[in-house]
């Protein structure tokens, strides 16, 4: 369609990169912290949020509060936070960001992302390449919306990930696809 679409089973926690195993996102009744979420280690396995080592979005330009919208620039994958996106405990708030297209993020050094975040498409596969940019945000808890709209233009696409927005988010451009079970 022609909307941002909700993408549930994926969720930023400040930086943190967590999922619900096994398509748990397809039976999950909410998606509070009540849900077994998971974190992301290195070699792909999934453990308790919080665990030492886990894969966080680490921006490469830290924030400056100038009070208007900021996209600070990149980010990469990393095992801990250099970079916050905005002011701490701002959990509201999806204008402060950093972003850039998914086919351009890389790891930091000495990194490795596991093959279960390239299959999630929250890392770019070598091939084929997906087109979108990415946005996120790893301040709070961020939750994911995917695709993009016509507004986007180029920045839509398999690739485009929007992780910047808090539950609470409601815009005109976002939709999702239901399903009764």
């Amino acid at each position: 369609g022609n909307i941002w679409e909700f993408t549930p089973g994926l969720r930023l926690v400040e930086g943190e990169i967590q999922v619900l195993a096994n398509n748990d996102a397809a039976t999950a009744s909410d998606f509070t912290d009540a849900a077994p979420w998971k974190a992301v280690l290195q070699d792909g396995s999934l453990v308790a949020p919080g665990t030492s080592g886990t894969l966080k979005l680490d921006a490469n330009a830290a924030y400056s509060d100038n009070g208007v919208v900021n996209d600070i620039g990149g980010f990469k994958v990393a095992t801990s936070i250099a970079n916050y996106t905005g002011p701490s405990g701002d959990e509201g708030s999806s204008y402060d960001f950093a972003s850039l297209q998914f086919l351009s993020l890389t790891a930091a050094t000495g990194v490795t992302v596991p093959a279960v975040l390239k299959a999630l498409a929250i890392t770019p596969l070598a091939s084929p390449g997906l087109n979108g940019r990415f946005y996120m945000r790893n301040r709070g808890r961020c939750y994911p919306f995917r695709g993009g709209a016509w507004l986007n233009g180029a920045d839509a696409g398999l690739g485009a990930l929007c992780l910047h927005s808090p539950a609470s988010g409601a815009y005109w451009d976002v939709g999702a696809r239901p399903a009764k079970v």
